[in-house]
């Protein structure tokens, strides 16, 4: 969970709760023995919300990250999938981990949509696999994901 700032984690005893509801999901990652990273997802019928994709720094550069997103892609090919980042701006001190962030997510496929995610953490670019986001199927999966205690607003850019 390094790859987050500490702002933008959920308590891991709050994920783990969320993962016990049907269609919320905490996998870990492995390459045979060795822990890779850790993938945090929700779906519903026409959309998957990645909350977390964590990669171990070590692990990092070598392709992990790709491979589990084109695996959630093949096993859900007709779902839209939807994830946010931090949004890239010239001023903030991670802006180069923002931009190689944003870069890795557009080389896998995924378009920057006109909205954004605004909760108490701050503001994020929502990034979807399909060019027609749709913010209500993201608003409802986040609010059931969140037993509806998610306090946040999806607004245009």
């Amino acid at each position: 969970m390094s790859a987050f700032p500490k702002n933008e984690r959920f308590p891991f005893v709050g994920l783990l709760a969320m993962a016990l509801q049907k269609r919320v999901n905490l996998q870990a990652v492995y390459d045979h023995d060795d822990f890779i990273g850790l993938i945090f997802w929700t779906y519903a019928e026409k959309i998957i919300y990645i909350g977390y994709l964590a990669v171990e720094p070590v692990w990092r550069g070598k392709g992990y990250g790709s491979q589990t997103l084109n695996l959630m892609k093949k096993h859900h090919p007709n779902q839209e999938i939807v994830l946010d980042i931090e949004p890239v701006i010239k001023t903030a001190k991670n802006y180069s981990q923002r931009i190689n962030r944003l870069l890795f997510y557009k080389h896998n496929g995924f378009k920057l949509t006109q909205d954004n995610l605004v909760d108490e953490g701050g503001r994020y670019a929502i990034l979807s696999s399909d060019k027609h986001f749709k913010k209500r199927n993201l608003s409802q999966l986040l609010k059931r994901m969140s037993f509806n205690c998610y306090k946040f607003k999806i607004v245009s850019r």
